[in-house]
């Protein structure tokens, strides 16, 4: 990626919420549509320009079309991200392979009611290790008819990421990143986009509110959780921050990152983020402090889809 980077918000609202009941932490469920619209109002009024969506988070497309076809300036300067997931065999053909990616990109544009977006990602990497050079073949179609300014993937595992690296189509990646996760400041992967110039966004900061939830209601193998949440806390209360403040800071201060997919289930809950992403740096020290820390965390407690939420497991690992 040769050219300059376009500026954008550091914080992008993510976007599942609104088509989805999602997170481990949400207890309204998904927002009403007046609702949805007042969210996406306070955050286009506080200068957030990214939203991240995908063709997979219920009518979170939709919802986004309809709002910002009704609101032209926000639509100007506003920077989509959705997301395709072909799930098709390994060995179908190249031309089939093209015409789903075309009718998923169609499709996604014309819920969104826009000619292009700003990203289109792979939502599984299991697509690229499955077709190759025969997806990147379809989806430089889709660049080449400016369907979409950049192209990207939604990472999960290193491995992923660097599979994306094999290909100079690729300038845009989403990937999980916080404080407990330490994994692609270890391996030096950040710094590697960053060089490159690829678009960095990281989601999970707050691991679907993990962090704010009382200790005693974990359950199953979220036990195993505790000893560094109790970490995070002594480490907030030491120097005098909320958990927020912190499991925020620390994602926002991260040069390499170019912004943060953060969700909301309430307008209230955006203010609070565009709050948080206007304070004040971390010291150095606790960055640091906590990154050693934090490398002893096992990988499953990083990706929520592995954690237990059975309460009849309360109490056992």
């Amino acid at each position: 990626m040769s050219e300059q980077k376009v500026s954008m918000s550091k914080l992008t609202l993510g976007t599942v919420q609104l088509g989805l009941s999602y997170g481990i932490a949400n207890k309204s469920g998904k927002p009403s549509q007046e609702k949805a619209f007042d969210m996406l109002d306070t955050a286009t009024s506080n200068g957030i320009t990214s939203f991240d969506t995908a063709a997979f988070y219920g009518d979170s497309e939709v919802i986004l079309g309809d709002y910002f076809s009704r609101n032209k300036q926000a639509a100007s300067s506003a920077q989509i991200t959705t997301k395709i997931r072909l799930d098709m065999p390994t060995g179908t053909p190249g031309s089939d392979i093209r015409d789903a990616v075309m009718r998923y990109v169609e499709t996604g544009l014309e819920r969104l009611k826009m000619d292009k977006v700003h990203n289109l990602m792979l939502h599984s990497p299991d697509d690229l290790f499955d077709h190759e050079d025969k997806l990147v073949k379809a989806l430089e179609q889709v660049k080449a008819q400016g369907l979409a300014a950049n192209i990207g993937v939604s990472a999960n595992f290193p491995k992923e990421t660097e599979k994306m690296l094999e290909y100079n189509l690729f300038t845009c990646i989403q990937m999980p990143f916080n404080i407990l996760d330490t994994r692609n400041i270890s391996n030096g992967m950040l710094k590697r986009l960053h060089q490159k110039g690829v678009y960095v966004y990281t989601r999970s900061v707050f691991m679907q509110g993990l962090y704010f939830m009382d200790l005693n209601s974990l359950v199953g193998n979220l036990n195993e959780a505790k000893p560094f949440l109790k970490r995070l806390r002594q480490a907030c209360e030491d120097n005098n921050m909320s958990m927020a403040e912190l499991a925020f800071g620390y994602a926002r201060d991260m040069d390499e990152i170019d912004s943060l997919v953060v969700g909301a289930d309430e307008p209230a809950h955006i203010e609070q983020n565009i709050k948080l992403l206007n304070g004040p740096s971390l010291p150095q020290d606790i960055k640091q402090e906590l990154f050693e820390y934090f490398k002893q965390v096992p990988e499953f407690l990083l990706f929520p889809r592995y954690w237990d939420t059975d309460p009849s497991k309360s109490g056992k690992k």
